[in-house]
């Protein structure tokens, strides 16, 4: 799905007013956010001069994200990218996050109502575009490594929106195998829980199944170490499929992504890993979520303690090249998700 990209000063009736098409549209751009297995946790309701972003706390998974740090994570991404997409019509975009839940309360408004005199720049505009090229992506990677150019790059883009990126320095073994065992330890924890496996199963798609939403196997390719990971070899979360390891361990550069835990400061580090994800992909890298190794608390904790992150760990990253082509995953239509009632009293409360 890749809708018609309007330029600036376009997608306006005669008096300046945003389209309903230009509002779908923006809205069709946040929601090719990443998320929690394909979960698409949110909600957007225009009011006619901002797009109001709200969690959809029904599509919270209970077992892997009980506390729903993951859902604001994912609303925080959508959020990155409504913006971009409001600055690429023209507007200027500006943020305003809310500091408290409850229904019918955005997490964060777009203000979309006035126009940004100044056209978006090259680097916006590659950021657009990178939307609709960006894959979670659980293939090998090749022996290209990524330049110490990209990472400083992916290094000022998470800091612009208030998180903090580590990245393990290249030759770093010890590092580097501490953060595997934790992430086997975590991954062999997770599918020993029949809850978690039942949750894994509901949000898996068999190929041609046609739901909107969830990780259809074609997409997920995850390959399964066989029978247990080698020294340094980084396990990709197992959505069914049967396809192995094959040559020698890889050796991507490996990032955590870390912000504090309130509301505001994850919606913050969501906006982060947004602009991360869309910065590499711009720049032909390809990317996968490690984050097993974060969902539980106790190996959590492990992690912050063998990076030595000023805050907690939020996102483990791997990041390298690939040849290969991840299928898309698919997303919910934008008349599903889009309200444009006023007063807004549609979003379901937290559970």
């Amino acid at each position: 799905m890749q809708p018609d990209i309007f330029g600036p000063g376009t997608g306006t009736d005669t008096s300046g007013v945003l389209t309903p098409g230009a509002v779908g549209w923006a809205v069709g751009v946040a929601a090719m956010a990443p998320s929690l297995h394909n979960s698409q946790p949110w909600l957007f309701h225009w009011n006619g001069s901002d797009l109001e972003v709200h969690a959809d706390w029904s599509r919270q998974l209970p077992v892997i994200d009980p506390d729903g740090r993951q859902l604001l994570l994912s609303c925080g991404a959508a959020l990155f990218q409504g913006a971009l997409a409001m600055r690429a019509l023209g507007r200027t975009a500006e943020i305003t996050l809310a500091d408290e839940v409850g229904a019918g309360i955005p997490l964060a408004c777009i203000h979309g109502a006035t126009r940004d005199e100044r056209a978006p720049g090259f680097e916006e505009w590659a950021l657009v575009n990178a939307v609709f090229e960006r894959r979670t992506t659980r293939a090998m990677f090749n022996a290209r490594r990524v330049p110490a150019s990209l990472l400083a790059d992916l290094t000022d883009a998470v800091s612009l929106e208030g998180a903090h990126l580590h990245v393990v320095a290249e030759g770093d073994t010890t590092q580097v195998t501490a953060l595997a065992h934790t992430l086997a330890l975590a991954d062999r924890a997770q599918r020993a829980s029949p809850h978690y496996r039942r949750e894994l199963q509901e949000w898996t798609r068999p190929a041609g199944d046609g739901t909107p939403d969830g990780v259809p196997q074609v997409a997920a390719g995850a390959r399964r170490p066989v029978p247990e990971p080698e020294p340094g070899e980084f396990l990709q979360r197992d959505f069914g499929s049967d396809r192995l390891w094959q040559g020698p361990p890889e050796h991507p550069t490996i990032m955590l992504l870390s912000a504090e835990d309130d509301q505001q400061s994850l919606l913050r580090a969501g906006m982060a890993l947004a602009r991360l994800l869309l910065v590499a992909t711009a720049a032909g890298a390809k990317a996968s979520l490690l984050n097993q190794a974060v969902d539980l608390a106790g190996s959590r904790e492990m992690v912050r303690r063998h990076t030595r992150t000023p805050a907690l760990p939020q996102v483990l990253l791997r990041l390298g090249y690939t040849d290969e082509v991840a299928a898309p995953t698919p997303r919910r239509p934008v008349t599903e998700i889009l309200m444009t009632s006023d007063p807004c009293t549609w979003a379901p409360s937290p559970r």
